[in-house]
């Protein structure tokens, strides 16, 4: 019996994120799987199951690393609005880049299995949330020490910046222009902060 063939789980899970990126869910194969991974059939099942549960695996270590910049973003910034934008802008750089990763997995997920796959759709509706109560309790903060505007409530304020993510990652894919996608998240920073 041969040895187990030993990888690197997470550079795998990335390269294999990358392809159902690329080419969607349904259009990916094992055959486009194995040829991103350098892994043969057997050790993808062995370590990941089938096709579907190694989708699902992408997406779980894609809700960990948003989740992972958001505490690094708001850590590196003096207060909530400020890490809050370090974040947006975090995004705006991805969406604009020519890399592989310039729209966002889960947003691009959610167009291509809308009305299908009612798990990951579930999981999908879970991050959404998740990500929308980090958002909201930083804008909580913010409401709190004067710097956010209480003209609405943290919960529509927390909405419109999650939409307004969700939008600039549509936009990208028709019109990726940096000056657009800026005066968005400018106009939108200058709503949520207290005018002096």
């Amino acid at each position: 019996m041969g040895r187990p063939v030993e990888f690197e789980k997470e550079e795998v899970l990335h390269k294999a994120l990358l392809t159902f990126r690329h080419k969607g869910f349904t259009n990916t194969s094992i055959k486009d799987l194995e040829l991103a991974t350098g892994l043969k059939p057997g050790s993808i099942y062995g370590a990941f199951g089938n096709k579907r549960e190694f989708f699902i695996a992408t997406l779980q270590s894609y809700f960990e690393l948003t989740a992972q910049n958001f505490a690094e973003d708001m850590a590196a910034e003096p207060t909530p609005l400020a890490g809050l934008k370090r974040f947006y802008e975090r995004i705006l750089s991805n969406v604009v880049s020519e890399t592989p990763e310039r729209c966002c997995y889960v947003v691009k997920t959610a167009l291509e299995l809308s009305g299908e796959e009612p798990d990951i759709q579930a999981m999908i509706q879970e991050y959404f949330k998740a990500v929308e109560h980090n958002i909201i309790a930083a804008i909580t903060q913010g409401q709190e020490i004067g710097e956010v505007t209480r003209a609405q409530s943290a919960e529509a304020l927390g909405k419109l910046l999650l939409n307004s993510l969700y939008g600039i990652n549509v936009e990208s894919m028709i019109n990726p222009k940096f000056s657009d996608l800026e005066l968005m998240k400018e106009t939108l920073f200058t709503m949520l902060a207290v005018r002096h």
